[in-house]
C-alpha cells in the first residue's frame, strides 16, 4: 500500500465513522411491533406487526364482516386479499410477534387478554377471499390457546357472521403501516461532511501533484 492510498483510506474511514455516527449509512433494525391495550389491559392491536417483508397495523374487533370490511363482497376489501399465503403469514405473524407475554401483559399465556375473547382459546379471524354466491368468506385463523397455539387452516365464515355474542372469536382487521417520518439532517452534519470530503480531495491533489 502507496502513502496516498493509505492516507486516503484513512479519511475515507473517518468519514464513514461519522456517517455512522451521524446514522446516515445504516437503517435503523425492525423494531418488535409496538402492543396497543385499552384502560382494562385488553390488547386491542399491534403496530408495526412485520409480515412478509412489509410491516402492518393490525386491531383486533368484534363485529360482523360486512361491517368490519366495507361490504364483505370483494377481495380488495381485505388487506391480504386473493392471498392465501399473506393471510396464513399474517396469522403466524400474530402467534409470533403479537400474542407474547410482555410487561404489559400475559398475551400468549392468557388468551382472555385479547380484546373479544373471554374463553381459554381465542380464534382470530383473517378474511382474505368470497363466494358471493353462497355468502361466504374464506378466512385464515390464529388460534391463540393457553395451553397450544396453531394457525388453522383456511375455512369458510359466513359473511354475516357476527363475533360481537362469541367469547372466542374476534376480527383482525389489518392495514398497511404508516411510512416513518423523514428526519432532515441537521445543517451542521452537511457542513462537517462537506468539509470532510473537500480535505480529502486536497490531500489527493497534493499528494498527486508529488508523485
Amino acid at each position: 500500500m502507496n502513502a496516498q492510498s493509505g492516507i486516503s483510506n484513512r479519511i475515507a474511514a473517518i468519514v464513514v465513522g461519522a456517517m455512522v455516527s451521524l446514522g446516515l449509512t445504516s437503517a435503523p433494525a425492525l423494531a418488535a411491533p409496538i402492543l396497543l391495550t385499552d384502560s382494562a389491559g385488553q390488547l386491542i392491536g399491534a403496530d408495526g406487526v412485520l409480515i412478509d417483508g412489509s410491516l402492518f397495523d393490525v386491531r383486533f374487533v368484534d363485529g360482523t364482516c360486512v361491517d368490519l370490511f366495507g361490504g364483505c363482497d370483494e377481495e380488495s376489501d381485505f388487506a391480504f386479499g386473493g392471498n392465501p399465503s399473506g393471510a396464513e403469514a399474517a396469522a403466524n405473524a400474530l402467534l409470533n410477534l403479537v400474542f407474547q407475554d410482555v410487561a404489559a401483559g400475559d398475551f400468549d399465556s392468557d388468551p382472555t387478554l385479547t380484546n373479544g375473547c373471554s374463553f381459554a382459546q381465542c380464534s382470530v379471524f383473517i378474511p382474505f377471499a368470497v363466494d358471493t354466491a353462497a355468502s361466504l368468506v374464506i378466512v385464515s385463523q390464529a388460534i391463540n390457546a393457553m395451553f397450544s397455539n396453531a394457525v388453522d387452516a383456511s375455512g369458510p365464515l359466513s359473511t354475516f357472521a357476527d363475533t360481537t355474542p362469541n367469547t372466542n372469536t374476534v376480527f383482525a382487521v389489518f392495514q398497511p403501516s404508516a411510512p416513518p417520518a423523514v428526519i432532515p439532517l441537521p445543517g451542521a452534519a452537511w457542513l462537517f461532511l462537506s468539509a470532510a470530503f473537500g480535505l480529502w480531495g486536497v490531500r489527493r491533489r497534493r499528494l498527486a501533484q508529488h508523485a
